[in-house]
Order: structure tokens, then sequence, then C-alpha cells
């Protein structure tokens, strides 16, 4: 209408997470095995709780009886089912991608109090100090998970049947153009690599 010329150009583009359902039940049976972990400076992580106030809202996402169990401690590490199974994520993740590509499955654990809002400063503060507890048991549960991966040709069957099942990878394509160029489009020079310099990375042509 306005008789204007434009040029569009793309600069992202991701793919949602293919669920394996078959992989998601082994590493919440894994989480089953280990069991609850203990966070052992439990008077920062009680300070940093009694810091968020209300977080009643937060809860409600919980089964009641799990609610119930968070209510009474600022870390809530009890394995239970995934709060968010069949909904759609707000949030965008370079997993989904993956999960086209290879079996994927994901799980999350307790890296801060019960309601703490993501990116706020009791997130950073936990992140360095009760938050590494929950580092640890995740990365527990991935490499337990990982030995039953290698140990178990039924599983391992499983996992890649179901997969298959999804439409494997032979249908993914990248959503992006194949000469998209991702330094071009934010507008910054691409880092070159030179091994006779000792591993540094140095920018060509930039600041």
């Amino acid at each position: 209408m306005a008789d204007v010329d434009i040029d569009v150009t793309q600069v992202s583009g991701i793919y949602g997470v293919r669920p394996n359902e078959t992989l998601g039940d082994a590493i919440r049976n894994t989480m089953t095995d280990i069991g609850s972990f203990t966070v052992e400076d439990e008077a920062l992580a009680a300070d940093l709780q009694a810091s968020l106030g209300d977080v009643s809202g937060q809860l409600a996402k919980l089964d009641p009886n799990d609610r119930e169990h968070a209510q009474d401690s600022a870390y809530f590490t009890k394995p239970i089912e995934a709060t968010d199974i069949g909904e759609t994520g707000a949030y965008s993740t370079d997993s989904g991608d993956v999960s086209q590509v290879v079996p994927l499955d994901r799980m999350t654990t307790a890296t801060w109090p019960v309601g703490t809002p993501a990116h706020s400063w009791q997130a950073v503060a936990a992140s360095v100090s009760t938050g590494m507890e929950g580092m640890l048991y995740a990365a527990d549960t991935i490499g337990r998970t990982l030995v039953q991966l290698l140990t178990d040709p039924n599983l391992l069957a499983d996992v890649i049947a179901e997969f298959n099942e999804r439409s494997g990878a032979n249908d993914y394509e990248s959503p992006m153009p194949d000469d998209a160029d991702s330094y071009n489009l934010l507008g910054i020079d691409r880092p070159t690599f030179n091994p006779d310099i000792g591993g540094n990375i140095n920018t060509v042509g930039g600041d």
C-alpha cells in the first residue's frame, strides 16, 4: 500500500523440544534411586528464601502433597514428576534443535531456594554457594543415566526406537538459510584462532 520495497533478514530460528519419554523415565528413575540431597549452608538458604517474601504463587504449581513439603524447607530437593508435562514452555533453548538430531530429555534440580525468580540476585547468590549441591546432584543424575544407556542395550534400543517413531533425524533442516552468517547478522567480526601464538583467540579487525 505504501509502494515501498523491503529487505527481510532472518536472524534466528529454533525448533521446539522433541520429547523422549523413555529417556525421561530413565532419568526420573535415576533421581528416585539417588533420592534427595541436602544443602550444607541451611542458614544462608533460609535467609535467601526469607528475602523473597510470599512464594505461594510458585508453590501452587506443585502437587498438593509436594507443596506441603516444599513449604517446610528452604530447598525442595525431593525428586518429583515434571510439573510442565504436555505444556509449551515460554522460553528459548537451543536444545530443541539438538532433540531433532539425537534423543534428548531434560531434568531440573534445586539450585536456588523455593520460589526464587530466575535472574534475580537471590539466584545469583545461590549459584555460587548453596546451589552447588543441586549442580552436583544434576551431574550425578546425568552420569548415572548415561552409564545405564551404555550398559543396558534394551534401554538404549527403546530410547532410539521412540526417537525414530517421532520422525528421527531424517526430517531435520536448519531453520536458518545455508548462507546465514551469525557474525554478519550481529554486525561483529568473526574471531579467528591462531595456534602459533599459544592458543589465544584474536579478533580480526575488531576493537
